[in-house]
């Protein structure tokens, strides 16, 4: 019977682990006190759990029933530390007499009980418990809840705030409903379950109130509070770390009046219409003039029509993360400038080197022209040269066109078919170099899933298979592509090989640079802007081997483009 105390027990001693861990690792105070009210419960519901299972009024359980209440020492000494050292963070800390007050009580008060379930039938010792423990421990716990009004960790740490609130919650539960359930109602499995439910109600606060939230972020930052009524006199005047005392030195209030000098119009704004203000990015002097803050200014205590009679200043140093959030956009900017700087410099490349040697083509053939007029035939083959220089920079100028669209960051996808389009670009290939005899083999399943990729596709297919059969030296040439989905089904691969090439794996690295686009024979920009249109839909490409380890048997482009899900 009455295993609701075991779990109960159990639960505690996870409790008591998980606090225990953290107060060896962090050395904190708090989780200590979380470490021993999780212990000590623990021992309470063991306790519990054995006397409840002994025989009525029997001698052995009245003595452990009486020792019960000496297990309640401890729990309320540590559950009154928690609502203490709590109340330390508010704008009206706990008088120093209220604690000492606070741990005499169960010092007192438990060991008399005790005595009187040892003297005294056990009906009229709980009920003179009840009647003198239920006020004593209501007046303690009320006074402490009145300190947790007016935070100002509200704004600056709400995650301590919460917990604390959860604490407060778990111990009144503890104390209040378990007294109800069991004291009064005899319902004692229903105070263990009250029991373990306020124990986790403690120990979510104490997990909390260490949690640093978004909302949470000013507790990482340096804060002070100042608290000035509506006449000017400053009632609170913490520009320290933490607020946890009442006393404020006569430099902090000078320092604080020197502050509020700063921003008489926004406090003004406060009590005339009970505005919250927010001073996101400015200096104060009188602190430190090479430091940034965030000053929140908001009513703190309202007269009886509702009007602020007292305003609070919360006062937040955010330097560091401004230069961190500088120190990133910063970093950005320069990304952009290099990436622009590039770009710039690669088609300043473009117009200095192939356009001005294909004008000069052009320049040369129309002199030619001139002189050699009167030989038909020869001036005929020189104009016909002419053309095709003009057509190799309208070529050109359209390919420039495409390397700037492809790498646009606005991309309008669509769904394509790959092997039509491999198709479309061989066809494109054929017709424009009539002097090769070029033949394609494709090889792909029957249903090849579609990807997403617009025109430029097809150009960089061309421009892939237009380098294979410029490369071979042979008047035929013979291209491979083969097309299948990956494994995982997510990408694409294509391969489009050809015989002939002969391509160091030196040089392979550097095939798609348009900087080093000269170290190969028609190399051109072709293949930088087939790397372009495959970075445009966030695909792969690279060279190798077509039988690897062997480069005089050809290369091979393996390319992977995302599959359209």
């Amino acid at each position: 019977m009455y295993e609701t105390a075991l779990y109960a027990s159990l639960v505690a001693m996870l409790v008591t682990i998980f606090f225990g861990r953290k107060a060896i690792q962090r050395r904190n105070y708090m989780d200590f006190i979380f470490t021993a009210f999780g212990l000590v419960v623990a021992i309470r519901h063991i306790n519990l759990y054995v006397w409840l299972n002994l025989i009525p009024d029997s001698e052995l359980q009245v003595l452990l029933r009486a020792v019960d209440y000496i297990i309640g020492i401890p729990i309320m000494i540590l559950g009154f530390e928690m609502l203490h050292t709590s109340a330390k963070a508010r704008v009206k800390p706990a008088r120093r007499g209220v604690r000492l007050i606070a741990l005499l009580i169960p010092i007192i008060t438990m060991p008399v009980f005790a005595v009187f379930f040892i003297l005294l039938d056990v009906e009229t010792a709980r009920l003179l418990a009840m009647m003198m423990l239920a006020p004593t421990l209501g007046g303690v716990i009320g006074y402490y809840m009145l300190q947790f009004r007016n935070n100002p960790y509200r704004i600056a740490k709400p995650e301590f705030e919460k917990g604390t609130n959860l604490v407060i919650a778990g111990y009144l539960t503890m104390i209040f409903a378990t007294a109800v359930f069991v004291a009064v109602l005899r319902l004692f499995d229903v105070g263990i379950m009250s029991e373990m439910t306020a124990l986790l109600l403690v120990a979510a606060g104490g997990i909390v109130q260490s949690t640093v939230t978004f909302a949470g972020l000013y507790s990482k930052l340096k804060v002070g509070v100042i608290i000035v009524d509506i006449e000017g006199k400053i009632e609170i005047a913490k520009l320290m770390d933490e607020v946890d005392t009442q006393i404020a030195s006569t430099e902090e209030i000078l320092t604080a009046r020197a502050v509020l000098a700063h921003m008489s119009y926004e406090l003004n704004m406060v009590f005339r219409r009970g505005e919250e203000i927010t001073l996101p990015h400015i200096t104060l002097d009188p602190l430190d003039p090479h430091r940034m803050y965030q000053v929140d200014l908001l009513p703190h205590e309202l007269s009886s029509e509702g009007t602020p009679i007292s305003a609070m200043i919360v006062i937040n140093d955010i330097t560091d993360s401004l230069r961190d959030i500088e120190t990133e956009q910063l970093a950005e900017l320069l990304h952009r400038y290099v990436k622009e700087r590039d770009t710039a410099e690669f088609y300043l490349d473009l117009l200095n080197h192939d356009v001005s040697n294909m004008f000069q083509g052009i320049l040369l053939g129309v002199e030619i022209a001139l002189h050699d007029v009167e030989d038909t035939q020869k001036t005929m083959n020189t104009l016909d040269s002419v053309m095709g220089q003009i057509n190799r920079s309208v070529d050109f100028v359209n390919h420039v066109k495409m390397m700037a669209q492809a790498r646009t960051t606005h991309v309008q996808l669509v769904s394509v078919s790959v092997p039509a389009t491999i198709e479309e670009s061989f066809r494109v290939v054929k017709s424009s170099a009539r002097h090769k005899a070029i033949s394609l083999r494709f090889y792909a399943p029957k249903e090849l899933p579609e990807i997403l990729a617009d025109d430029l596709l097809s150009q960089c297919f061309i421009n892939i298979i237009l380098f294979c059969a410029k490369m071979d030296d042979e008047n035929n040439a013979e291209v491979e592509v083969r097309a299948e989905p990956s494994a995982e089904g997510d990408m694409l691969h294509i391969e489009i090989a050809a015989d002939g090439l002969e391509i160091s794996d030196e040089m392979k690295p550097k095939m798609f640079d348009w900087q080093t686009r000269s170290g190969l024979p028609s190399g051109g920009i072709g293949l930088p802007l087939a790397r372009a249109v495959v970075d445009r839909y966030e695909g792969k490409i690279h060279v190798e081997d077509r039988v690897p380890g062997n480069p005089s048997k050809g290369i091979r482009f393996a390319i992977s483009l995302p599959i359209k899900k």
